[in-house]
Formats: C-alpha cells, structure tokens, sequence
C-alpha cells in the first residue's frame, strides 16, 4: 500500500512541475503583478500638469521611456506613465501565465489615434504617448527564468508586445538581430526573496523598438518600470490545457489505485 502511495504521490508531482515554477526561488505560474499606476508632479513648483515653467517628471509608480532624440539619455519629457486598468483589483494585473488579446480584426484591443477615451479594453495597463493611446500585451508567458549573480529575479520579457495608435503589435521583447545589448530579460527586486504573494516589486527591462517598425520608432531605446504589488487573483487568466489534462491524470491515478486496494 506504502509503494502505491509512493509512485501517485511521484505522479502528482511531476504533473505539477509542469505547472509551476519551485516556490522557493522562483515566481510561480501563478502569480500576478498588481501596478502602481505612474504619477507625474511639477520639479519646479504648482500642480501637475500646470507647472511652473512647465517642467514635470515621473515621481513614483510604472512608466516606460523612449529615447526620441538619440541622446542616450532619458529626459523627464520622453517618459510615459503607465495607468492601471480598472483601478487595482488584483484581476486587472500581468498574469506571468497570461497571453495577449486581440479583437477579430488581429488589432489589439483599444489602442487607436487620439487620447485615451474610454473605447478601450486593456487588461492591465493603459497609456498616452505622442498624443495617441497604447496598452501593453504577452504573446507568451513571463516566466521567472531565476536569480542572477545579485540575487534578482530574471524575468523572460520575450513576449512584450505594444500596440500603439492603432497599429498592430509592436514587438518589444528585443531587437536581437540588430542590438547586442537586447536581452529580452528583464530584472525583478521584491521585498521577499521568493516575489512570494504581497511581495512588494520593481522590475526594469530596457529593449529597442524594432528597426524598420512601422511605428516610426525603429531603433529607439525603450525602457520599461513596473512597480506594484504580486498577487494571485487568476480570474482574468485562460487556464492551460495542462491543468485539465493533470486532473483528468490525476482522477484515472485514484482510480487504479482504489481498484487495487479492493483486490488486495
């Protein structure tokens, strides 16, 4: 009886390693990144977006930057804020497991000419940049790759994709043809060591837009910040056909075993 429990105790868990990563160390399929939506203030003096002088930043929470003018550096007028769709109900956050969604034209959903008006359906974030509207997507999971020499999360960033004043997605997982320097890794910091459930986090990723992309933007560097808070709430992220074929296992498992003991 002790070796029957042995081997379907040894099956479950070799489905579930399918299903999510060692909790120990890293993000599990599971988790979701609830944003802090990003705030601009004035440097100078009065209330945004009344400056003085007219000179704001982005203070705290999730922006994204694009370096226009080729300095190499990043002034406090090429960054955007990220704003967070639906508020902060832990169901609108990134779904290490989700992918993206597009409407029945191939367009992602809500992203179109003009600011932002309402029309639009992200699932987690929404943003304004050259006047037009833009929300962020996976094509493929977040995985958490593990930790680097520092102790950080590696965050597969592969499947970031932007759509942006109405154009189909922009790939922004890392021009790697073109740039060395693209990765498609981002790097996580969480005030827990595992980015375990309440875990507050900050996860940088830089990349170039494609070059050529009918943006207009091709080869601008791009840098993303995310900060918020990781949570579990699966509610908005399709489930994978792995999870039903590991039940479907799993019940065919107790019942062998069931009909073995009723032999013995």
């Amino acid at each position: 009886m002790n070796a029957r429990k042995t081997v379907l105790s040894s099956a479950m868990a070799l489905a579930m390693g399918g299903i999510s990563l060692s909790a120990n160390a890293a993000l599990t399929s599971s988790a979701v990144l609830v944003l802090d939506p990003g705030v601009k203030t004035c440097t100078i003096g009065g209330t945004f977006p009344a400056c003085d002088y007219g000179v704001s930043d982005v203070t705290s929470g999730s922006f994204f930057s694009m370096d226009t003018n080729g300095d190499g550096s990043v002034a406090s007028g090429e960054k955007s804020v990220i704003l967070v769709a639906g508020g902060v109900a832990s169901d609108k956050g990134i779904g290490l497991a989700m992918h993206q969604t597009f409407d029945n034209t191939g367009n992602p959903i809500g992203s179109h000419t003009g600011s932002i008006n309402g029309s639009e359906s992200p699932q987690f974030d929404i943003w304004g940049f050259f006047g037009n509207t833009g929300l962020d997507y996976l094509s493929s999971p977040m995985n958490d790759l593990g930790l680097d020499a520092n102790g950080n999360h590696k965050i597969d960033m592969s499947g970031w994709v932007v759509g942006w004043n109405g154009i189909d997605a922009i790939p922004m997982g890392g021009d790697t043809a073109n740039f060395a320097i693209d990765t498609g890794v981002g790097t996580m910091v969480c005030s827990k060591a595992s980015c375990s459930n309440s875990s507050t986090f900050a996860l940088s990723y830089n990349a170039h837009v494609p070059l050529k992309d009918v943006s207009g933007f091709g080869g601008v560097a791009y840098s993303l910040k995310l900060t918020g808070v990781v949570g579990t709430n699966l509610s908005h992220i399709p489930v994978p056909a792995a999870v039903w074929l590991f039940g479907s296992g799993l019940v065919g498992l107790v019942g062998v075993a069931r009909r073995k003991k009723a032999a013995v």
